[in-house]
């Protein structure tokens, strides 16, 4: 059972007998169907199941003889329309299933950033057809969260925001110059970590500050998973869906964490909160992205 079918409307679906209903609706009343002939000669399939706009499901399979579809897995999404990052990202098939996992290096995060490929049956064609794995140009990050809650803005001053957007450009480009080996910038990002961590720890014990007052954006690695993780960014804009099958309402915030902004889709019976412009979201997500090629 994919936990984060709910984050798309879908919170009902708790047997492997519903899953496999929901699976085969996809198969009858799909949205768009692509397929292609691999190399191997097999007819791979994708159906994407589209609920609400750009949400749904996605059911990725191989067609059988009597034309029936027999699916390897499925997964929902979240698609992001606009450009994330264009900083470098290599691809590597997933071991249970017939997916790919990506790594991208933004300095921005200052963390290898791991997502989980959308258009799965795009990049299988195109490494196919060019018996090569393609180069990958930008990527449209987006996430599903199935908790989080909304907390309110740090009040800022204008000098105070101009002087936190220096620091974030001054550490980006510290971060890319240490990912090319500079050993001055490494040593640079490792004093600077400890005064952070110094100075927070001062800030709670001192001034009984909670967490959430100090730092304003974070982004880190949550749970098991590789392509998990918790994050505290602003809200920039909110949209409120409705799951055409379920009735079930969903949120959908474009949220920017560390200089990077990407949509996050949750269900609101997972949203601690209401969530409006300028307030902050906290939750863990699991991140995936659409992926252009050259």
């Amino acid at each position: 059972m994919h936990k984060y079918l709910r984050a798309v409307g879908f919170s009902s679906i708790t047997k492997r007998a519903d899953e496999e209903a929901l699976i085969r609706k996809a198969a009858e009343e799909y949205t768009f169907c692509s397929r292609f002939t691999d190399v191997e000669g097999d007819e791979q399939v994708e159906l994407d199941l589209n609920v609400s706009d750009n949400v749904g499901i996605i059911v990725r399979g191989t067609l059988k003889d009597d034309q029936t579809i027999d699916p390897l897995f499925y997964f929902p999404y979240a698609i992001s329309e606009k450009v994330t990052t264009n900083s470098p990202c290599e691809v590597e098939r997933k071991m249970k299933q017939d997916g790919f996992s990506c790594l991208c290096e933004d300095p921005r995060l200052g963390i290898s950033l791991i997502f989980h490929m959308i258009n799965t049956l795009e990049y299988s064609k195109e490494a196919d057809f060019n018996n090569c794995q393609p180069t990958i140009s930008e990527c449209c990050l987006s996430a599903l969260s199935v908790r989080g809650a909304i907390l309110i803005p740090l009040k800022k001053t204008d000098k105070q925001i101009q002087i936190a957007n220096n620091i974030r450009k001054r550490r980006s480009k510290l971060v890319d110059a240490a990912s090319h080996g500079d050993e001055s910038a490494m040593e640079t990002l490792t004093l600077q970590d400890m005064n952070m961590y110094a100075n927070i720890t001062r800030r709670i014990t001192r001034d009984r500050a909670d967490l959430y007052t100090v730092l304003e954006s974070f982004f880190m690695p949550y749970g098991v998973e590789c392509d998990e993780y918790s994050i505290l960014g602003t809200i920039l804009s909110v949209e409120t869906l409705t799951n055409s099958l379920t009735g079930e309402v969903l949120y959908r915030m474009i949220v920017e964490c560390n200089d990077l902004r990407f949509p996050v889709v949750i269900n609101e019976a997972d949203c601690v909160g209401i969530p409006m412009v300028g307030r902050r979201f906290k939750g863990d997500v699991w991140m995936q992205g659409v992926v252009n090629m050259t």
